[in-house]
């Protein structure tokens, strides 16, 4: 009975198995977790606020344009820049009118 007991102890003792992540998978702490999500739901908001251009001309810039903004910007880690100025409209106005969350950029 007791060497079960000390091979048990044996046993629950070893080392964890390895991660079936990849090696170098960057984990998120909780602010960029959260960043993570706003950057995704302004650029579902951009594709659909796209679908509303009629010109497919100007449609397929303008998701040519926030491509290559998301593309030139996806190692920004460092908040504070991302929250460095708000998204004006042409009147000056915050993005969504003076009312809701105002989307910020990372402006270089």
């Amino acid at each position: 009975m007791r060497s079960w007991h000390l091979l048990s102890r044996f046993y629950s003792s070893q080392a964890k198995r390895p991660s079936r992540f990849a090696e170098g998978t960057v984990s998120l702490d909780h602010p960029q977790f959260l960043q993570r999500g706003r950057a995704l739901a302004l650029w579902r908001t951009i594709v659909r606020g796209c679908r509303n251009i009629s010109d497919e001309g100007t449609r397929e810039e303008t998701l040519r344009f926030a491509r290559e903004e998301f593309r030139r910007n996806k190692d920004v880690r460092d908040l504070v820049c991302l929250y460095a100025d708000p998204v004006l409209d042409i009147d000056g106005e915050d993005a969504v009118g003076g009312h809701g969350e105002v989307y910020y950029w990372a402006l270089n």
